[in-house]
């Protein structure tokens, strides 16, 4: 089959073929389909004789016809280039971009509906549209709970009985449409076969595939729990951090101790396929590091350090495997290191290499080495390292790691790898594995004062925390999620100013924006803006204030080029800074969202500092809600948007200013508010605790709180305290509409907050 190749304009830039003697030909191709989420993927290999190969890069797309009629788009996802004279391909179903879609509860239609009733729902605004439609079936299905478009979708298909594939139609250059087509019989090309979601999360070749991320996604969901606490012998408060998850695979033989290091028989496409964020295996701990270090190299000065090794991977989101086999190479650890000093620089990491803290330097082989002073250091050091300048630079896989470490032109690169299989298969690591660790940690975070509580496993189930860190404002944590949204995009959206509402693509203005947003800033907004209207959100009661260019710091913003209205198209430019000296953005010279120097910011430079609205520190009186006089002020917000829409319409599932159900109300008014509700609530996720709904005693409730009422169907804002005969505002039913009343509609059930953070 030929295959067109595109640019994402969708412009036609060359032709591939499977045997040509002239023109880009194909080979060793294999085209997969998965029954379960309807979409391919399609690798490939291409000779780099022919000069129409620079065309095969990240981000470009493919166009072609399966031999069944089946129309594809495929994003290329990755490019190997390690076999001399090759490349090698993968690409992903462009129609995963459906995935990144979030769609909100369903609720239970009052009569059975056909399959299109409920997949319309989902494509809406995606571009997408059902095509070929085999169904003929009417069914009442109710999904609680938020997902991935492709994950309900997924539900929907097999609830009634069918299945699915989807369809790209593309003339080039016109855009192309998107067709969903639900069938009784799956149409395949014959040349693919068929796997399961599963198989497809061990696709060994790729370094970052949409499937495997969205189905990672869609197993650990849940977002982080971080609780505060208060340290009983300080009184401080502390923030708790849930535990890493712990491998899927791993070698239980190892469980009672590691064994020798061995490099014989060592697998390069095994270690290859190690990441240096991957998940440890559950009997990893402090103890264990240390028992290994003391059989095997009684001289490391790790030793007795081995809760703390356990204590920062966790915290960086770093495999412990990763600091074992790097460190047995580059200081047998510590017993080698690069300087004659006590620099303990177990990973060799050269001076001013990536790390804050203004560490020393030591000199050895005619080079500079970091020089960290304290063993913590040098542990925090390396782990930092990893995870800033590899893990989230899309180094993640080991192979990807080492040839950005140590080139094949450089070093010969058998030598790290045959020690790192070897250190591997000591601690019972098995390659490859799905589970990865989360990353608590702050590009800012300096080395030297880390305060961070993670609780480590030990064998016995006990937990044990290390250190801690203080509880943060609301408005850190705001901060926290506006970079948090950069960093998980990095190396995996393109930047387009044509197609910037994302998911797979944005420009500077818009990325910005779908931060703000995420993180609660502009919780309101209703289109991505521009750096124009950026321009125009500069003041003491607006998003932002002007401040020095010397000032600047993390979760800063910047502007630069044009002023105003002349900044519009490519004349300005804005992003986040991550430090003094670091910003990231997206932008058109990295094509997608990078961490870069400020020599990538433009000029004139202006610099802002996102104003405070939520009052700084965190007031609970005990309770682990926001009592402080700016969350009083949201509320009477909530309370008074709410007031706004009486004599409204009532609205079953409405979510509309003036035109929605009991907790559509709740949504809009709330969310108008500022507070963070990302997703359409209902009584069922009120009276369950779906963050931010909190349950409260009838003692704690005061205005704007909420009432669950009339057998737990229905749900009311209170205007007051309980009992006081101020009264509750609601939407009553279809009749009465949007209304206040003295009194609730059948028994309390229970009070609820809405958490302000």
């Amino acid at each position: 089959m030929n295959i067109q190749i595109l640019d994402n304009s969708f412009r036609r830039l060359a032709i591939m073929t499977p045997h040509s003697d002239q023109g880009l030909t194909y080979y060793d191709d294999k085209l997969t389909t998965s029954i379960k989420g309807g979409v391919y993927n399609f690798d490939f290999r291409v000779d780099k004789k022919h000069p129409d190969h620079e065309y095969i890069k990240e981000g470009n797309m493919l166009a072609f016809k399966t031999p069944k009629g089946i129309d594809l788009l495929m994003t290329i996802m990755k490019v190997d280039e390690y076999t001399k004279g090759v490349k090698v391909v993968y690409t992903d179903d462009t129609t995963l971009n459906l995935i990144n879609k979030v769609v909100e509860e369903q609720l239970a239609p009052k009569e059975e509906q056909p399959i299109e009733f409920y997949i319309n729902n989902i494509l809406m605004k995606t571009g997408w549209e059902i095509g070929l439609n085999e169904s003929e079936e009417k069914k009442i299905l109710e999904y609680p709970n938020t997902e991935t478009a492709l994950a309900r979708i997924n539900k929907i298909i097999e609830a009634f009985g069918m299945e699915h594939y989807f369809e790209t139609e593309i003339t080039p250059p016109d855009a192309p449409d998107f067709k969903l087509h639900i069938v009784k019989e799956r149409i395949e090309d014959e040349k693919g076969f068929r796997v399961s979601s599963d198989d497809l999360l061990d696709h060994t070749g790729r370094q970052v595939s949409i499937n495997n991320i969205a189905t990672r996604l869609i197993v650990r969901g849940a977002e982080i729990k971080k609780e505060a606490t208060i340290d009983p012998a300080t009184g401080e408060k502390r923030i708790a951090i849930d535990p890493q998850p712990v491998a899927n695979k791993y070698d239980a033989s190892k469980k009672g101790g590691a064994t020798a290091i061995v490099k014989s028989g060592w697998s390069e496409r095994e270690v290859d396929q190690f990441r240096m964020n991957q998940a440890d295996p559950p009997y990893v701990n402090g103890k264990y590091i240390d028992d290994f270090l003391r059989r095997y190299f009684p001289d490391s000065p790790i030793i007795g350090h081995g809760d703390y090794v356990k204590q920062s991977a966790d915290y960086f989101g770093v495999a412990v495997g990763a600091a074992i086999g790097v460190w047995s190479k580059e200081s047998t650890f510590g017993r080698g290191r690069p300087g004659t000093s006590p620099d303990f620089n177990f990973g060799c990491i050269r001076y001013f290499e990536g790390n804050p803290g203004n560490f020393g330097s030591v000199s050895a082989g005619g080079s500079l080495w970091q020089s960290f002073g304290t063993i913590e250091n040098g542990i925090n050091a390396w782990m930092r390292l990893i995870r800033y300048i590899y893990i989230e630079q899309g180094a993640s896989y080991y192979r990807d790691f080492l040839n950005k470490y140590s080139p094949s032109d450089e070093n010969n690169q058998a030598t790290f790898k045959d020690l790192m299989w070897g250190a591997l298969k000591s601690f019972g690591y098995a390659m490859p594995d799905t589970a990865i660790k989360h990353n608590y940690s702050k590009v800012t975070d300096n080395p030297r004062n880390l305060n961070i509580e993670i609780p480590i496993q030990y064998t016995g189930g006990t937990t044990k925390p290390n250190a801690q860190v203080n509880a943060k404002t609301v408005h850190d944590t705001r901060i926290d999620k506006m970079i948090e949204w950069f960093q998980s995009r990095l190396g995996k959206v393109t930047y387009s100013m044509a197609r910037r509402n994302g998911p797979n693509s944005y420009d500077c203005s818009s990325a910005v924006y779908s931060a703000l947003f995420h993180a609660g800033f502009k919780p309101n907004i209703s289109y991505l803006g521009s750096t124009v209207s950026l321009w125009s959100d500069i003041g003491a009661n607006k998003l932002m204030r002007s401040i020095p260019r010397n000032q600047a710091r993390r979760g800063d913003l910047f502007l630069s080029g044009a002023k105003g209205a002349a900044s519009a198209g490519a004349s300005g430019h804005t992003g986040v800074f991550l430090d003094n000296d670091t910003i990231i953005h997206c932008t058109y010279s990295k094509n997608g969202i990078a961490t870069t120097g400020m020599n990538y910011a433009g000029s004139p430079l202006y610099c802002f500092r996102l104003n405070d609205k939520d009052g700084g520190a965190i007031t609970n009186n005990g309770t682990g809600l926001d009592t402080s006089q700016p969350a009083l002020d949201m509320y009477e917000k909530a309370v008074q948007r709410a007031l706004s829409q009486v004599g409204g319409r009532y609205v079953w599932g409405g979510t509309a200013f003036k035109a929605n159900d009991c907790s559509g109300l709740i949504y809009e008014s709330y969310r108008h508010a500022g507070f963070p509700i990302n997703h359409r609530c209902t009584t069922v996720s009120i009276a369950n605790q779906t963050y931010p709904f909190k349950k409260i005693s009838k003692a704690e409730a005061r205005r704007g709180d909420l009432a669950i009422t009339n057998g737990g169907g229905h749900v009311e804002i209170l205007l007051g305290t309980p009992n006081s005969g101020a009264g509750v505002v609601h939407a009553a039913n279809e009749a009465l509409g949007i209304l206040t009343q003295k009194n609730h509609v059948g028994r309390v059930l229970g009070y609820y907050r809405v958490q302000t953070g």
